[in-house]
């Protein structure tokens, strides 16, 4: 069934799921370790001086770890295994710099680690010559059929949060480009793909930029979530239609939902035979920005919803309607 609004066709599956946990406890109350620990392990890679005459031999390790909530710990150790107890739960960057006797960096390393209440984490950093340059070589791919209008947000910064000139393209479904003498060590490399406004994916990298290496970042935003191409409606009332008809179907119902919102409502329903449109105005349903969708009844059993948000719509981008009356 093709589902239509003008010249909009839908097919579309949505599944909603609701979760209702209820909790009772007559037992004492138990209090869970709120707090996680992480183990780090420092070890050395190829090592190559910037200069002739420098020391390459570490004699001391910064460690720098730091997490979304603002919390961060900020350590200077000669030990090469190293624990943090008592850590706030989530996503932990670590950054790692190695320094001689004269206090000059000589190598960096980073990392993410998650850290999970009452939990115990470890990884082991390389830490790796800071001297040098290298390239990123980066691309990106998304599903340009269900992206009305693709704006790309792309930020490169050095682990002191400076912000580092990044060179891509931007064509119909992707983005590439190469990014040439990079200082030799650790980026954030963050993606924001946005379809105008509104927030389609994003990701974030720990790039590593090696002395004459080329580093290879492909991200893939193929399975995204939709915005949907907007259609204003400036009338009093408005029809939506669908073109092919089952002999075995008794009637369509037909269901409205706010966009941006899980639950369908029943909006009415018209008889298999009958002119297979439907036309809705302020007497069933008030102004309003709207998704639709249409199903088939046949021996009292009704079939999938058929919405204007699917990824068989055309255009893929699904639609929905923005419907302010004259």
């Amino acid at each position: 069934m093709n589902f239509l609004h003008k010249n909009y066709y839908s097919r579309i599956r949505i599944i909603s799921f609701f979760i209702s946990i209820t909790l009772s406890c007559s037992s004492p109350l138990v209090f869970l370790d709120t707090t996680g620990e992480i183990s780090l392990a420092l070890e050395l890679g190829p090592m190559k001086a910037a200069v002739s005459d420098l020391d390459t031999i570490p004699v001391s390790y910064r460690i720098e770890g730091s997490n979304i909530t603002g919390s961060e710990f900020d350590v200077t150790t000669s030990d090469t295994n190293i624990q943090f107890p008592d850590l706030k739960p989530g996503t932990w960057q670590i950054r790692v710099r190695a320094y001689n006797a004269a206090s000059q960096v000589i190598a960096e390393g980073a990392g993410i680690l998650e850290v999970q209440p009452g939990g115990y984490s470890s990884m082991t950093i390389i830490l790796y010559s800071t001297a040098g340059t290298g390239t990123l070589d980066f691309s990106l791919i998304w599903n340009s059929d269900l992206v009305y209008n693709a704006i790309l947000e792309i930020s490169l910064k050095n682990l002191n949060g400076e912000l580092i000139p990044m060179t891509y393209t931007q064509e119909t479904g992707t983005a590439a480009g190469l990014t040439e003498n990079l200082a030799a060590g650790f980026y954030t490399l963050q993606v924001h793909l946005l379809d105008d406004s509104q927030s389609v994916m994003g990701a974030m990298e720990l790039v590593q930029i090696r002395e004459s290496g080329e580093t290879d970042i492909h991200l893939d935003f193929s399975l995204i979530n939709k915005a949907g191409q907007r259609v204003p409606v400036n009338t009093e009332s408005f029809t939506i239609s669908w073109d092919v008809e089952d002999p075995s179907v008794d009637l369509y119902n037909i269901y409205y939902r706010e966009h941006g919102s899980f639950t369908w409502f029943y909006l009415g329903s018209t008889e298999s035979g009958s002119t297979l449109e439907y036309t809705i105005d302020q007497g069933v349903l008030p102004y309003g920005v709207y998704d639709m969708a249409v199903s088939s009844v046949a021996d009292s059993q009704e079939s999938e919803l058929h919405t204007s948000m699917d990824d068989t719509a055309l255009p893929a981008t699904g639609w929905y309607i923005d419907w302010q009356g004259l």
